[in-house]
């Protein structure tokens, strides 16, 4: 059996749509399988965690709007174990905007199916 299919490791987060800037997103990070150790977290924002205690949850602000990368890294058979993790922080002016237009779509798709409109 290969080091592949003996450990993995992973991470998930809680505030997945919507995230905003300065606004706490909690993230854990966990491997499964035997052997794994030492996880390191790089936020894609200049943030690391080398202590990380597996598997606690952690709150994480960006402080910008834009994609960061999370990478969770760590050590199994004497190989590095990464996963990585792309997170998107929108702007609080990006978000009403994009509201504004799916409530209009939606309004506009609801007239045209009932006739209404055109």
């Amino acid at each position: 059996m290969s080091l592949k299919s003996e450990i993995a490791v992973y991470m998930s987060y809680t505030l997945t749509q919507d995230i905003r800037p300065e606004q706490p997103a909690r993230f854990r990070f966990w491997f499964q399988g035997k052997g794994g150790s030492g996880t390191r977290v790089d936020f894609g924002d200049g943030t690391r965690l080398a202590d990380y205690q597996e598997n606690s949850e952690v709150p994480h602000s960006f402080k910008k709007p834009g994609i960061h990368i999370v990478t969770n890294e760590g050590e199994a058979g004497g190989r590095r174990v990464i996963r990585k993790l792309k997170v998107v922080v929108r702007s609080t002016s990006a978000i009403r905007q994009e509201k504004q237009r799916v409530a209009t779509a939606t309004f506009l798709c609801r007239g045209l199916l009932a006739g209404r409109c055109g």
